[in-house]
């Protein structure tokens, strides 16, 4: 991956060799351990889950670009209740 964690001092930077870009100039070895994890996974539009939480599939994800395209929301909770919507619509049509 492009992304690596350079040593500065006491601090730690995490940047992206390709482009030079810096995504956190100073801060923890955890933590950017942690930001370098989820850059990677938004570079390959994995979902992040950690322990027992649900996975999206790849099909729900297609589904809902499919679904969202061109759609703007003012609010999270707009966002929220049209994926609710969404996925309800989306299981009944799986059964």
């Amino acid at each position: 991956m492009p992304y690596e964690i350079q040593k500065e001092g006491r601090c730690y930077k995490v940047m992206n060799t390709e482009t030079q870009q810096v995504h956190a100039k100073c801060t923890s070895k955890k933590k950017a351990e942690a930001q370098v994890r989820l850059l990677e996974n938004i570079v390959e539009e994995k979902p992040m889950t950690k322990g027992k939480g649900v996975r999206a599939t790849s099909s729900w994800v297609q589904y809902y670009k499919e679904h969202t395209k061109g759609k703007k929301f003012g609010t999270r909770q707009a966002v929220n209740d049209h994926m609710k919507k969404l996925s309800i619509e989306y299981h009944k049509q799986k059964k």
